[in-house]
């Protein structure tokens, strides 16, 4: 059996060679701030946009990226799969030698990210594919002064739904933190688990960690605070370890929901784990956002290598 590898990265992978780079055009200024700070060369780049939410940057954050050359690319959610999938096998005609491609997920969103996660982890290319997932962390923002209601609660897609081998067993809600706190408490109240455990995110930006609590307070007050852990935004590899650590041990006594709140790596974290332990489900939590312009501040990064075997184990490198 091929095994899932995890490794962690740094932001110099922006200046090694890729055989294909893939970027997001949204409609935060910070949709190009990995492709700005991108020094290497890649013998493709692609740039995926949306067809609904042009506001903001989003004309200009097009400009930039056609005028430097970039195969631009919107579509709606429902083709981004066949969209994805089609580049991969035009491209990857010969697999003599593993592709690395460079992804830049700081615009994506939850939908596309768990589509994009499931057509690498199902690669058919003899070598498999190593990716190099990078992430603009924005700069402060303060918390959405909107209250807003849940419209879908459920799994991302129906492939990270969870394998459960004993549906029998107690549910565990296993809650990445962000500003949505009545989004959380909502998704919460809907799967009505035996068990939460929050994992809060920790910024460099020293803004975000005060907000942070503040906006959850009430969640604190309801989960026993030895299931409530910290992690650090700029160390993405070791978020992935104790997250998959964390599964690992819960899984052998319940059953696993991720909710993905908070920054994107740990959405990235969550499929990932699910890759590895595919009785784990990913849900999101959609509705009506609060749109904001985020500029980027700093980038972080992960490595892994998907094989062609879809039945994985992890491998974490450091």
């Amino acid at each position: 059996m091929r095994r899932l590898h995890v490794e962690a990265a740094t932001p110099v992978v922006l200046d090694w060679n890729h055989t294909l780079a893939i970027y997001t055009l949204g409609y935060e200024q910070r949709s190009i701030y990995a492709a700005q700070h991108t020094r290497g060369h890649a013998m493709r780049r692609v740039v995926f946009g949306f067809m609904d939410c042009r506001m903001f940057a989003y004309q200009d954050n097009k400009d930039w990226y056609v005028s430097n050359g970039f195969d631009v690319r919107e579509c709606l959610d429902t083709e981004f799969r066949g969209q994805l999938e089609s580049l991969l096998a035009d491209f990857f005609i010969d697999d003599s030698d593993q592709p690395r491609i460079l992804i830049d997920i700081s615009s994506l969103n939850r939908l596309r990210l768990a589509i994009l996660i499931d057509v690498l982890r199902n690669t058919q290319l003899r070598t498999g594919v190593r990716v190099d997932f990078v992430y603009s962390l924005a700069e402060y923002s303060p918390p959405p002064n909107l209250t807003l209601v849940n419209r879908h609660v459920g799994p991302m897609t129906s492939e990270f739904s969870g394998w459960w081998t004993e549906p029998d067993l107690p549910t565990v809600a296993i809650v990445g933190v962000g500003y949505e706190e009545d989004k959380a408490l909502g998704a919460i109240e809907h799967v009505q688990p035996s068990e939460v455990w929050l994992l809060f995110p920790r910024s460099p930006i020293p803004e975000y960690t005060s907000a942070l609590d503040r906006a959850n307070a009430s969640l604190l007050e309801n989960v026993k605070s030895e299931r409530v852990l910290n992690y650090d935004v700029d160390q993405p590899y070791a978020l992935f370890a104790n997250l998959e650590s964390l599964v690992a041990g819960l899984s052998s006594r319940a059953n696993c929901i991720l909710l993905p709140f908070g920054p994107k790596l740990f959405a990235l974290s969550s499929l990932l784990v699910a890759c590895v332990h595919p009785d784990a489900a990913v849900w999101r939590v959609s509705g009506a956002e609060q749109p904001n312009n985020r500029i980027g501040h700093s980038i972080h990064a992960l490595s892994v290598v998907f094989p062609r075997d879809t039945n994985l184990m992890v491998d974490t490198l450091t």
